[in-house]
């Protein structure tokens, strides 16, 4: 039926031009006539009739529209990864900057290192950093961030360095929690199931007022970690048979810190 409507359509159009074509002074007032009235038939059935042209005609090759659409993707996947690499730079751009502006207010000597690599066994325990014997760096030297402590060298190499998280349950910090006298030992927590690492401060008092969300600090105490580098903060207080126990989120995210200072004594090589 709609075919139908469309030859009838396109005959109407064919009878108009065929009266517009007649010559003479009569002939030219029935075309103004036929103009004035059907126009809108004329544009509407000039439309239809160029949409059936473009139907009639041939589309272009399925082959070559799919290889038209995967170079797209291709550019599309370009771009993303340029957008990815651009916003690592910027990350690491302000975490540089970061660390540049507390070097600089930081009383202590610091040298600047790169976490070079991670173990996947000891991925919450150590690290492998670009410092080392020919830097003047030295065993026991504590190593932290600008947000807080990481932890201390263990083993040296001349141009590299073995660093010993605090994460780590053989790293023991003396500690002191801010807003209250107690004071215990930190250290990491074995087999922890969460994704974050945990930390946890022994030798409380089992009647210790530890508050939630209280800072914890080192207290400068054992003579390896100065006093008063941020370690984090208490998530939770429990009584155990032989004393207290703090759990502590590190103020240091272990999972995305790539640059770290390492404290250079005043008295060291």
């Amino acid at each position: 039926m709609r075919q139908l409507n469309i030859a009838a359509l396109l005959v109407f159009l064919g009878a108009v031009g065929w009266v517009l074509s007649w010559p003479g002074p009569t002939a030219l007032a029935i075309k103004e006539r036929v103009m004035n009235a059907f126009s809108p038939f004329i544009r509407s059935g000039a439309a239809v009739r160029d949409g059936a042209a473009r139907l009639g005609s041939p589309g272009r090759p399925a082959q070559e529209l799919a290889t038209e659409n995967e170079q797209l993707r291709q550019q599309v996947g370009r771009q993303q990864i340029l957008l990815e690499e651009h916003d690592a730079v910027l990350r690491e751009n302000n975490e540089l900057r970061t660390m540049l502006a507390f070097a600089r207010h930081d009383p202590l000597r610091l040298t600047t290192a790169r976490i070079l690599t991670r173990n996947t066994a000891t991925y919450w325990s150590t690290a492998i950093i670009d410092r080392g014997i020919t830097d003047n760096l030295a065993a026991d030297l504590p190593v932290r961030t600008a947000e807080g402590l990481v932890g201390k060298i263990v083993h040296l190499y001349q141009r590299a360095s073995e660093v010993l998280f605090i994460t780590d349950e053989t790293c023991r910090v003396a500690v002191r929690i801010e807003g209250t006298n107690e004071q215990g030992i930190l250290s990491g927590v074995r087999g922890a199931i969460t994704r974050s690492p945990e930390l946890r401060i022994t030798y409380l008092p089992a009647e210790a007022a530890v508050p939630v969300g209280a800072k914890v600090y080192t207290s400068g105490k054992g003579g390896v970690f100065p006093a008063g580098i941020p370690v984090g903060e208490v998530i939770r207080f429990r009584k155990l048979d032989d004393g207290g126990e703090a759990l502590v989120r590190p103020a240091v995210d272990f999972d995305k810190i790539r640059y770290v200072f390492v404290i250079n004594r005043e008295d060291g090589p």
